[in-house]
């Protein structure tokens, strides 16, 4: 009897996988959704903090992961729930501090037959009394 013996070299290249980070209203619409990359077997760092959309901001006491798994199976999608950010407009601070119009939210739809845009945006005012 003979045994022959072959030394079998195998390469583990892990997959590439992408998840997304969903930022939802109060009512559940998707208001923006970033992708986040990673391989199977890593840990992907999670900050939602950093691309809120614009006029908008995190509901406070959420349990959001500061980071995911990518398994072979593949990765959670992390949902966020955002609200409006409101800003308060006073006669000391009638441009609100820092107001643009950046912090507003904006709600603009494109008509399709046009070029055009029509915005609306939500701003909460309180008028001061003497």
């Amino acid at each position: 009897m003979v045994l022959i013996q072959k030394l079998l070299n195998i390469t583990y290249t892990p997959n590439k996988q992408t998840t997304n980070i969903v930022y939802k209203d109060k009512d559940g619409q998707t208001i923006k959704t970033d992708k986040v990359d990673g391989k199977t077997d890593e840990t992907i760092p999670v900050d939602p903090t950093k691309d809120v959309p614009a006029g908008w901001k995190i509901i406070p006491d959420q349990k959001i992961p500061e980071t995911v798994k990518v398994t072979p199976d593949g990765v959670p999608t992390v949902v966020v729930k955002i609200e409006h950010k409101t800003i308060t407009v006073t006669p000391e601070t009638p441009e609100g501090g820092h107001f643009n119009r950046q912090d507003l939210s904006s709600n603009g739809k494109h008509h399709q037959d046009s070029n055009s845009y029509n915005h609306s945006y939500q701003a909460r005012w309180q008028q001061a009394r003497n």
